[in-house]
């Protein structure tokens, strides 16, 4: 809890859990680099008309006082 800055161990727990899951993922798309488990062009893919090149603006997260 101390490192995480959260105030329960139940959410100390869930945002583990989270960072787990998410290296897991990416561990699993890692092992696909090179298999040729997907084929395509990503320059084609980066030509959908139906999306703008502008930047999308971000939105700033509250944070509870």
């Amino acid at each position: 809890m101390r490192v995480s800055g959260e105030r329960t161990y139940s959410r100390t727990v869930e945002l583990a859990l989270e960072s787990y899951i998410d290296r897991a993922k990416a561990a699993q798309i890692r092992q696909l680099a090179g298999s040729g488990a997907w084929t395509g062009s990503l320059a084609e893919m980066r030509r959908d008309a139906g999306v703008s090149s502008a930047p999308v603006a971000r939105r700033r997260r509250r944070v509870a006082r």
